[in-house]
């Protein structure tokens, strides 16, 4: 996607007549859905939105259980890593597919009337400090899918869960994404659980 000057939407979802894009399959849904059922009065926060079809499956879920959810993208505030060959003409192209994406996310929000949802434009390692420690019941971990990156966020966001909060994501079939999974499981004495190409820890 990165060297490429087509940019990437991924599928099409619909959400109440909305046409939403993303990467977002059936054990995704309900791995998420299952989740999000189960937090009454919480807060849910999800790293890695795009287009929201993740974000959106569980907006009227935390809507009834009166948990605030938070989506946090860099979307065109995209910085490029070291490695990738990016033209200026192919990072204009991705950013503005990523803004457009944001807009339409913003739009879909305010027009549903969705006050319980929140889009942070901001780097996860910014966005961190929004939330206390002990603060979060559900974290959905799916921005970068590099090893350096993941074990970042973990490190840096696993303070922030409540005691038996959850922090999940998906693509456990990314050999990076498994492997600062399982480091970062061993480091801390836990233990990581795979469903559905699903990963989640328990705190």
């Amino acid at each position: 996607m990165m060297n490429d000057t087509k940019f990437d939407v991924g599928g099409e979802f619909t959400h109440k007549g909305y046409t939403i894009n993303g990467w977002f399959f059936p054990a995704n849904k309900r791995w998420y859905e299952k989740h999000a059922t189960n937090i009454k009065n919480g807060i849910i926060v999800e790293i890695g939105v795009f287009g929201g079809a993740s974000l959106l499956s569980v907006a009227d879920i935390c809507k009834d259980n009166n948990t605030q959810l938070y989506g946090v993208d860099t979307w065109e505030l995209l910085e490029l890593k070291n490695g990738d060959r990016q033209t200026p003409e192919q990072l204009k192209i991705f950013r503005e597919g990523l803004k457009a994406q944001r807009l339409k996310l913003e739009k879909i929000t305010n027009e549903l009337n969705y006050s319980h949802i929140t889009l942070v434009k901001d780097f996860s390692m910014q966005a961190v400090h929004r939330f206390k420690d002990n603060s979060i019941d559900l974290i959905y971990l799916d921005a970068s899918h590099d090893y350096k990156n993941v074990t970042q966020d973990l490190k840096s966001w696993f303070p922030k869960l409540k005691k038996n909060g959850i922090l999940g994501g998906d693509d456990w079939g990314w050999p990076e994404v498994k492997r600062a999974v399982i480091d970062f499981c061993k480091k801390n004495n836990l233990k990581p659980i795979d469903k559905d190409n699903h990963w989640e820890i328990i705190f």
